[in-house]
């Protein structure tokens, strides 16, 4: 069986073409394979490059388009081309066109740079296509003049023939049997009654079933029917003509334009790649010498919703002997390492978090059944075969797979077998991975320093496999637990784990007391992440409150500053009042004078006067107390003759007026409802849950995404929905932009069908 079809490789092309629009890059889809190492380089570093693009722009719209090398050639060689070929010549040099209005995004990619600086617009063809080709891919009115003038009589004529019918209803209506026109192959034909057969000039073209009507078509209509005939046939000579104009046009550049299309091709090929990474969130594996190791690794085709993340690495051994039950998914994480090697040499990224992986001129796999009934194989003999075919060509660059080795035959000759497989690999000096069942083969494993053990844990309370390997540990098969839960007879265990028991041999005891040791380090390490992770947790917990009190006094202070404004002019319109009745008077007197200013004092001092009434004397540092204008606790942590410092509960710190404060108990004092709507009122009054910037330029539609999200920020929305609308895509590609660069995003991604699709982004906020 094809390596490829064996470790599911051809799913991942098939995942990957969906990505792409140009029909060529579906094909070098198609083609992938391993690279040789020095090609992987290069593209590796595309690729690593067109997803760090990825990550601060949209990725350029390519168009759907079909392979036109074919009708490239033909244009080359002859000079022609069909209507088909022009309309996907026009969209391709407006797809480039499009592309090269964003240049300046790609002058910091340089990689990405060479691709775009080498496209050529050719214009003068771009806007002869144009004004050709309309948007029903047909030849518009507007190609030239003389077919202008050609559907334009036609069109006239076919005005002047429903007249001429509506004349001819009126001169033949006493032979009509209905005044209800007759469509035949030949056009609109008349009813007439057959007795008046002769009266009308004309050509016969059918009868009735009843034969009482026969059906003529007119000799006026004929002669219309023949002018709009030849109309048509001028049409498509005038057509061919065009055609024929443009091939000339269009082969002088067919060089240029073959370039463009395959840089575009090999553009779709790359994004394409970008799109299945961010999709499986993966990452570009470091191509190392001869290190080897997968951190929280998960199998790409698997729903990732429940699929289980592994990690992984080989040490200084280079054969890792996996253990564990029947179904506990060694056979997955086989396949799945197998994969990450193709779809890594092969140029693709990988979904873990981090990987280092040697380059290997050759991958060899022996997994599954591979039985054979027409050549009569057993499963055993098949897998020899392959296996034969393996170790003929297996060096030290090669990395072998082998799934339940030495299964088919007796335990004993298996044991044997994969006993031999295994020190000839190391001989070679070759990496590999296998899995067996086999005690002799665990006992083997033990003894040599070569061989990595590793196990497919399994919950014993829940009788459950966990999918997770463990390096280290040497797995058991879990044969009596798994016919214990199915329901195997109490006597036929009892009896099989008696001679169990009984026959035991050293070297499965010692590989308990390893397994016992090695679980009791792995939980402990397992509770040191665990308190790590909360630790973690709680600091970013922390962090967020402070960042979320740090924004509520910034805007508290706003506020204090805004009233404090808006206290200062109203005094100062009263005050002025009070000036203007004091000028306005003509005999001015002394009282009068002391009167209007105590007035001003009164006015500016009032709310000085107001609180110096209410001062409590008893006031001291520690007091715990109620800042009666926010309504807010605190306590003291200073005092002058006048103000007090003081730390309210929520972390901000004031200076305020002792006459704000009020002293009160430590224990019976209850925060006020209104506190917290006094600051959202003031802070974040009837904020939406989207923002729609549908109708707004870019740059307005930036500015209000910027004043909603700080709204939003402050009412601490978790998800927030913008609406911008398809359009030409300028306005969600301007929003993207902005919302990578902000630090409280956490994540965006496109409206689902029930969130307005395409034309809306949800966002979520930190």
């Amino acid at each position: 069986m094809d390596i490829i079809k064996k470790l599911e490789f051809d799913q991942i092309k098939e995942r990957l073409k969906k990505y792409t629009h140009i029909e060529l890059a579906a094909f070098y889809v198609d083609s992938l394979a391993m690279l040789p190492k020095i090609d992987l380089i290069e593209v590796k570093k595309d690729l690593e490059e067109a997803m760090n693009y990825g990550n601060h722009h949209l990725l350029p719209i390519i168009h759907h388009q079909i392979n036109l090398l074919p009708a490239l050639m033909n244009l080359k060689k002859n000079g022609t081309g069909n209507i088909e070929f022009f309309a996907n010549l026009k969209d391709l040099l407006i797809n480039v066109k499009e592309i090269l209005e964003n240049k300046e995004e790609y002058i910091h990619y340089p990689r990405l740079n060479s691709y775009i600086s080498r496209l050529l617009p050719l214009d003068s063809l771009r806007n002869r296509l144009s004004s050709v080709i309309d948007k029903n891919l047909s030849i518009s009115d507007r190609a030239s003049s003389e077919l202008y003038h050609i559907r334009t009589s036609i069109q006239h004529e076919k005005t002047k023939q429903d007249s001429l019918y509506k004349s001819l209803i009126t001169k033949y209506k006493k032979y009509l049997n209905s005044e209800q026109l007759v469509m035949k192959d030949q056009g609109l034909a008349l009813p007439i009654d057959v007795s008046y057969k002769n009266a009308v000039d004309g050509v016969v073209i059918g009868y009735s079933q009843s034969k009482s009507t026969v059906f003529i078509l007119p000799v006026e209509i004929l002669v219309s029917n023949q002018k709009i005939e030849a109309l048509y046939h001028e049409e498509e000579e005038e057509i061919l003509r065009i055609l024929r104009e443009l091939g000339k046009i269009a082969s002088k550049d067919v060089d240029t334009i073959k370039e463009d299309f395959l840089i575009l091709t090999s553009l779709d090929f790359l994004f394409a790649k970008v799109s299945l990474a961010f999709d499986m969130k993966g990452i570009i594996p470091h191509l190392s010498e001869d290190e080897f190791s997968l951190l929280d690794a998960r199998h790409p085709l698997l729903d990732p919703h429940k699929v289980v993340s592994n990690s992984f690495h080989f040490n200084q051994e280079k054969i890792l002997l996996i253990t564990g039950p029947n179904a506990g998914g060694k056979t997955v994480f086989l396949k799945m390492v197998g994969l990450f090697i193709l779809m890594h040499q092969s140029g693709l990224a990988l979904p873990c978090e981090e990987a280092s992986l040697p380059y290997f001129n050759h991958v060899y796999v022996d997994i599954g059944d591979q039985q054979s009934l027409s050549d009569h194989l057993s499963t055993f003999t098949s897998h020899i075969k392959t296996l034969r075919e393996a170790l003929e060509n297996v060096d030290s660059s090669s990395f072998v797979i082998l799934d339940e080795l030495g299964t088919g035959t007796s335990p004993r000759d298996g044991e044997a077998i994969a006993i031999g497989v295994i020190e000839y690999l190391h001989k070679l000096n070759a990496y590999a991975m296998i899995s067996s069942h086999y005690d002799g083969l665990k006992s083997f494993a033990l003894e040599q320093d070569y061989i990595l053990n590793a196990s497919m844990i399994y919950d014993e309370e829940k009788m459950l496999s966990t999918f997770k390997i463990r390096q280290g540990m040497i797995g058991k098969s879990y044969g009596l637990e798994v016919a214990m839960k199915e329901g195997l007879p109490k006597d036929v265990l009892d009896n099989a784990k008696n001679y169990l028991e009984k026959n035991e041999s050293d070297s499965e005891k010692r590989i308990k007391i390893l397994n016992d040791k090695l679980k009791e380090v792995d939980d402990l390490r397992h509770d040191l992440e665990a308190q790590n992770l909360a630790l973690k947790e709680n600091m970013k917990k922390v962090e967020d409150e402070y960042q979320k009190i740090k924004l509520e006094k910034e805007h508290l202070m706003e506020q204090v500053e805004e009233e404090k404004e808006e206290l200062l002019k109203e005094t100062k319109k009263e005050i002025d009042e009070l000036m203007n009745e004091f000028k306005n008077k003509k005999e001015i007197k002394l009282h009068e004078v002391i009167s209007l200013k105590k007035k001003i004092d009164d006015k500016m001092n009032q709310d000085e006067i107001e609180e110096d009434e209410e001062v409590d004397d008893t006031l001291k540092i520690g007091d715990r107390i109620l800042e009666k204008k926010s309504s807010s606790y605190g306590v003291i942590k200073s005092l002058s003759s006048n103000e007090a410092i003081v730390l309210l509960d929520n972390g901000l710190t004031l200076r305020v007026k002792k006459s704000s404060l009020k002293k009160v108990s430590c224990f019976k004092e209850k925060k006020p409802k209104t506190n917290d709507r006094l600051l959202y009122s003031t802070l974040g009054k009837n904020v939406p849950l989207e923002c729609n910037l549908i109708g707004l330029r870019v740059q307005e539609g930036i500015d209000a995404l910027a004043k909603y999200l700080d709204d939003a920020r402050i009412m601490h929305y978790k998800s927030i929905r913008i609406i911008h609308g398809y359009g030409t895509g300028r306005l969600k590609k301007a929003v993207w932009e902005y919302l990578k660069k902000q630090n409280y995003i956490e994540s965006y991604r496109l409206g689902n069908a029930g969130e307005g699709g395409a034309g809306a982004t949800v966002v979520i906020l930190k």
